[in-house]
C-alpha cells in the first residue's frame, strides 16, 4: 500500500483522489512518525500516486524514496 499524510486538512469528501482503500483521521493533528511534521491523518492507495496528484492534494508520501522523488519533481517543476 502507498500511504500519504493529510498535511493541510482532515480527511473528508473531496480531500483525496478516488480509489483509496483505507484512511484514518486524527483529531487533533498528530506528529508523523519519525518526523517533525504534523498531519490530520493518512490515506492509502493500492499503487503510488503520480507526483502531480501528491502535490494537488497536498499530501506527504510516507515512503522515504517516494518522498525524495516527489521533492525532486517539485523542484524540477517549480511547485
Amino acid at each position: 500500500m502507498a500511504r500519504y499524510y493529510y498535511l493541510n486538512r482532515p480527511p473528508s469528501i473531496g480531500c483525496q483522489p478516488d480509489g483509496f482503500v483505507n484512511r484514518e483521521c486524527w483529531s487533533p493533528k498528530q506528529t508523523i512518525p519519525g518526523t517533525d511534521w504534523t498531519a490530520h491523518g493518512w490515506v492509502e492507495y493500492p499503487e503510488p500516486l503520480e507526483p502531480y496528484q501528491v502535490w494537488k492534494w497536498e499530501f506527504r508520501p510516507a515512503d522515504e524514496a517516494e518522498l525524495d522523488a516527489y521533492l525532486d519533481w517539485r523542484e524540477e517543476n517549480d511547485r
